[in-house]
């Protein structure tokens, strides 16, 4: 009897135990979908490469997949920022916003650059606020403005 008492405890420390470290550790199956999925996540980010930029365009910010830039530099103005005049579309540039939100930028409410830029969009990440103008602003062609986050 005591033999057989001693079996089952035995036997129940031990389901108890396995019980335990199969909580504790996931199982491998849910390891690879884990894996498999952090993967797709990355392989979302990559992004094809867009037109090329003016010189001294960052190169941490996507360029646009198309239109055409017409220059581009750094302003010397405080806050310092980079600008460019593009002639691109409407729909060249709700494109390149989207390339933008695919890159992580996220699109911002801010009245901050409304007195400069009026209602134009602004895309941010963590080191860049992107301001774009709509089609036509400046005749023919329209602006970015690309401010470092400091």
């Amino acid at each position: 009897m005591k033999t057989t008492g001693k079996l089952l405890l035995l036997i129940l420390c031990a389901a108890m135990l396995a019980a335990c470290t199969a909580e504790a550790k996931p199982q491998p199956k849910e390891e690879a979908a884990t894996e498999s999925k952090a993967a797709e996540q990355s392989a979302e980010k990559v992004l094809e490469p867009g037109i090329e930029g003016p010189e001294g365009w960052p190169e941490d910010v996507p360029t646009p997949m198309t239109g055409e830039f017409l220059w581009g530099d750094w302003m010397p103005a405080e806050p310092r920022f980079y600008t460019v005049d593009i002639r691109y579309t409407q729909a060249e540039i709700d494109a390149y916003a989207e390339r933008l939100q695919d890159a992580g930028f996220v699109k911002t409410d801010t009245d901050k650059y409304e007195k400069i830029y009026g209602d134009a969009g602004v895309y941010a990440n963590e080191k860049w606020e992107i301001v774009l103008g709509d089609e036509g602003v400046n005749g023919d062609y329209t602006y970015m403005s690309l401010y470092p986050i400091e």
